[in-house]
């Protein structure tokens, strides 16, 4: 077994404890939430090589070979150190409601992550973390919380790059042409087109997490929300459907770049064209807000 260290670096407001998770406490970073974001970054590329309507048995064979299943151990192991005196507060889930308060670790502050590995290459668990921390941990992790970042990340497309590696050799292929994901994936369709967006854009002002998330409702979520079509894309708690739409901040130098991630999958309340659009949206008001 071999062991790497790892400086994290929180960089915005973090809940671990979501709504399934209601005694556990909500201020304690643990390894099971970050292993649990990195398995869904794995699935993210991992989705381009196989066929959606009759290989996702073959998808979670390979993913237990790096994750573990119940009959088969882990290929890594994490254990979080100095977790347990970071400060915390409280912070708004929806700046325009003054009583959705809670607590959270607050950002600028380090703990330290071993990562224990067997395997696979450590550009490929370093690729994982990269882009786990990127798309957020634990609750609201759409919405602006829970990114963190490592110590001299590599960068979005090396990480994915690292990524696609492992995943050409786990499934012995080429990605495929995917017309209609049933998961998020990095995938496209036939003709080129993606079934995901990946937009940054540099804040252009000093860092203000709760004064960005106040502008991302005003001027988007609450704009997708009138419209009867792409409201959907932003989730539902009934029935339960994970948002669509993720914006998330990640540290470049000594500024920020805000993060705009979505994904196509099948769903039977908007198609293809709908979920363009409404990503072609959200990108044009970025641009105006930020």
């Amino acid at each position: 077994m071999k062991e790497e260290k790892f400086q994290v670096e929180i960089i915005t407001p973090t809940i671990i404890a979501g709504a399934d998770s209601r005694n556990l406490d909500p201020l304690k970073i643990r390894p099971s939430e970050i292993k649990g974001m990195m398995r869904f970054a794995f699935r993210l590329i991992a989705g381009k090589y196989i066929d959606h309507r009759n290989e996702i048995k073959t998808l979670l064979e390979k993913e237990s070979l790096i994750f573990g299943s119940t009959q088969k151990k882990s290929d890594f192991k994490l254990i979080l150190h100095n977790t347990e005196n970071l400060n915390t507060g409280n912070v708004k889930l929806l700046p325009h409601k003054s009583s959705s308060i809670k607590k959270a670790v607050l950002p600028n502050q380090k703990f330290e992550l071993s990562l224990i590995y067997n395997k696979y290459s450590i550009d490929f668990y370093k690729s994982l973390l990269n882009l786990t921390f990127l798309i957020g941990v634990g609750n609201r992790r759409n919405r602006l919380f829970g990114n963190m970042q490592i110590e001299n990340p590599l960068d979005l497309a090396n990480s994915v790059k690292n990524i696609d590696e492992v995943c050409k050799s786990l499934f012995g292929r080429n990605e495929l042409s995917i017309e209609e994901p049933l998961f998020p994936s990095f995938s496209k369709k036939s003709n080129g087109e993606k079934n995901y967006i990946v937009f940054s854009s540099p804040l252009k002002s000093p860092l203000d997490v709760e004064n960005l998330l106040t502008k991302l409702y005003k001027e988007i979520i609450h704009t997708l929300e009138k419209d009867d079509k792409k409201k959907h894309l932003l989730g539902s708690t009934t029935p339960r459907q994970s948002s669509y739409i993720n914006f998330s901040l990640q540290k470049h130098k000594d500024s920020y770049k805000l993060y705009f991630i979505s994904y196509y999958y099948k769903n039977k309340d908007f198609d293809y064209q709908t979920w363009k659009e409404a990503v072609d949206l959200v990108k044009e008001k970025i641009e105006k807000i930020n």
